[in-house]
């Protein structure tokens, strides 16, 4: 041991430049995007399916949407509560006439840019 550093138990011991003020702080990471993630909000008789053809509606509404993107896009059905409540969709990477023709969907209420706050559904 140096006569630098104090005598400290292992569990307590801390480098010489702490004990003297000089912090080093790593640099925080970006990490950017890689993509644009859009969420599919449904109506509100869709998000607790409670009833069997409520279940049956929100399976019709999760392949229209992927018939529409096609296998090539990414789509996640989000569910909460222990599965019992449908919260959204998300797409990942999404064309503008993908955007538009999931906007018309019936059960749809809002296609919103994740992260962003403004309603960017196309009625």
């Amino acid at each position: 041991m140096s006569k630098n550093e104090p005598s400290l138990p292992l569990a307590f011991s801390v480098p010489v430049d702490m004990l003297l003020g000089h912090f080093i702080v790593p640099p925080r990471p970006v990490y950017p995007l890689a993509y644009d993630q859009y969420m599919l909000w449904p109506d509100k008789a869709l998000k607790w399916p409670r009833d069997q053809a409520t279940r049956d509606a929100i399976d019709v509404l999760d392949r229209r949407i992927r018939e529409i993107v096609g296998p090539s896009i990414v789509v996640e059905k989000k569910m909460g509560c222990i599965g019992a409540m449908l919260m959204f969709w998300l797409v990942k990477q999404p064309s503008d006439e993908h955007l538009l023709q999931l906007g018309k969907l019936n059960g749809i209420s809002e296609v919103q840019k994740d992260g962003v706050e403004d309603n960017i559904s196309y009625d």
